[in-house]
């Protein structure tokens, strides 16, 4: 029996919503209905009121709704945390909503917080209209109401009967499918001019054992690449086609908008990231538009579009835009340079062979770029062997070295047993700092405002300025007294070099607020702590 999240503007769409969550019910699942209205009192009771909702937001039991755009906006901020909530604690397995312009703009805000594969369906007589604004790039199902959802009658009560029908559905058919033995997912970009060296390095990778993704850099299909990697379904990104930014830069009609590379970097994706297709700028066959840059090199792509080669001053800027994006990352991520080509029609002899654009690109992304994440140069293009081997080893490479960070992760007390989604969030929050021999990453009697876990390298654990431990790779610490808020009862200082990573007050406090089951394990794990010292 799973839980169904029913959102309803229940000022004026109580009734309607009462019977959608009684149709669940009488399928044989449990319904949660919400209150997400924000004008009038509720019209029925709901399972979980309006200010409840803000408070899983972060909000206070006395914040208050005001006029209507504010109150819509308050929940159109609030309910996508809340869901998320909701989500990650298993308390719903699937959402439904019914609504007209206002209901479908504030369930289809939480919805989209939720990840791919998750049941979702929005009831609305606006879906024979432009619905980009409410989707985005998520599977939200949108069911036509036809008529305007006002009040029970004839058709809606079919109609209302038939969502609730879906949306159950969805989740047993689902139940029934089985991804044991399931390949983990890697996402990969690609654009023809690439494609010899993408297909190349996907081959290795499919070799490794896992399943890739094709998605083509197309503008929409950035965007959907940004939305899967963000849902948490993909394992890595062999990210070795950025054409989009070059449309993004120029103005051009294929760009991905100016979040790409950021899901990956963001989340902790092990990731490659490679300039592939950034000297192919889309322009229109029309001669109003080609008088504009008549200077320029063209190749023909078909009757209505040439290719456009960009130039030194282009380049540069893309490459600054891809370091900047890349200096967010909170995973592994690795930057390959072709720097004999970055598309077949860029390798020497071909129309768009540029050198000197070539260059002004890499130096874009090497000045910019943190110096933590690794650059490597190859004397290839990007279609030769060796370069598409070099990239699925540095993939398989960063894959790796996440799960070890996870095994890490789930060695501390604190963390055992938390969910994949848990420690994805986990590792997004972290610092990672560098020590070298001899340096003191925590010392005795300081306040403890953070917590450590050594990534690599070694470190001795000295109280009164004896040692009385030694720390190894993936090894915790002060995390007592960032709970406590006392002082350090002990030093710790590198042995050698030493990557370590950083978890603040403030983030672990979030955690606990976002994850009571977590926070519950905290107050077990340090009162468990407390009574045995007060017994030794």
């Amino acid at each position: 029996m799973a839980t169904i999240a029913v959102l309803g503007t229940l000022d004026t769409k109580g009734a309607e919503h009462q019977y959608v969550a009684e149709c669940i019910q009488r399928i044989g699942h449990r319904s949660l209905l919400l209150d997400v209205g924000f004008g009038g009192a509720p019209r029925v009771t709901p399972d979980v009121s309006r200010e409840r909702i803000l408070e899983m937001a972060g909000g206070t039991p006395g914040d208050r709704f005001g006029d209507k755009d504010s109150g819509m906006a308050a929940m159109v901020a609030a309910l996508p945390k809340a869901l998320l909530s909701l989500y990650q604690d298993h308390q719903i397995q699937g959402v439904i909503s019914v609504g007209g312009e206002c209901g479908t703009e504030i369930a289809t805000a939480g919805m989209r917080a939720l990840p791919l594969g998750f049941p979702k369906v929005m009831v609305t007589p606006l879906s024979g209209t432009d619905m980009a604004r409410y989707v985005g790039f998520r599977d939200i199902l949108l069911f036509p109401s036809l008529a305007d959802v006002f009040g029970l009658n004839r058709l809606l009560r079919a109609t209302l009967a038939q969502a609730a029908g879906v949306v159950c559905g969805m989740i047993e058919f689902s139940a029934n499918i089985s991804t044991v033995g399931e390949k983990p997912l890697v996402v990969a970009s690609t654009t023809p001019h690439c494609a010899a060296g993408i297909d190349r390095a996907i081959a290795v990778v499919e070799g490794a054992g896992y399943e890739v993704l094709r998605i083509p850099s197309d503008g929409s299909g950035g965007r959907s690449l940004e939305a899967i990697v963000d849902s948490g379904l993909a394992a890595g990104v062999l990210d070795m086609s950025l054409r989009e930014w070059t449309d993004e830069v120029l103005g051009g009609p294929c760009g991905a908008g100016p979040t790409r590379l950021e899901a990956a970097a963001l989340n902790g994706v092990p990731a490659v990231v490679v300039p592939g297709g950034v000297d192919l700028a889309m322009v229109p066959e029309d001669p109003s538009v080609l008088s504009k840059w008549r200077e320029r090199t063209f190749y023909k792509l078909n009757t209505k579009t040439r290719w456009m080669r960009s130039d030194a001053a282009e380049c540069e800027k893309i490459g600054r835009k891809i370091a900047e994006k890349l200096n967010l990352s909170t995973g592994p991520v690795s930057v390959l340079l072709p720097v004999r080509g970055i598309s077949a029609l860029s390798s020497p002899g071909k129309p768009f062979h540029d050198p000197e654009a070539d260059r002004a690109l890499f130096r874009g992304i090497r000045e910019n770029l943190s110096k933590e994440i690794s650059v490597k140069e190859l004397k290839a293009t990007i279609s030769d062997a060796a370069f598409a081997e070099a990239c699925a080893r540095a993939l398989l490479g960063n894959i790796k070295a996440k799960a070890r960070d996870f095994e890490n992760l789930q060695k501390v007390e604190f963390f055992e047993g938390e969910s994949e989604a848990f420690l994805r969030q986990l590792a997004r929050l972290l610092h990672t700092e560098v020590f070298l021999p001899n340096d003191f990453i925590i010392r005795q009697d300081e306040v403890g405002d953070c917590m450590y876990f050594l990534a690599s390298g070694s470190a001795e654990v000295l109280n009164n300025g004896h040692r009385v431990a030694k720390l190894g790779s993936g090894a915790p610490f002060g995390e007592m007294a960032l709970v406590s808020g006392e002082r350090r009862n002990a030093s710790v200082r590198a042995m050698e070099y030493c990557e370590v990573h950083r978890l603040e007050r403030e983030d672990f406090g979030m955690l606990r607020t976002n994850y009571p089951a977590f926070d519950m394990r905290v107050k077990a794990i340090v009162k468990q702590r407390i009574m045995s010292n007060l017994h030794t």
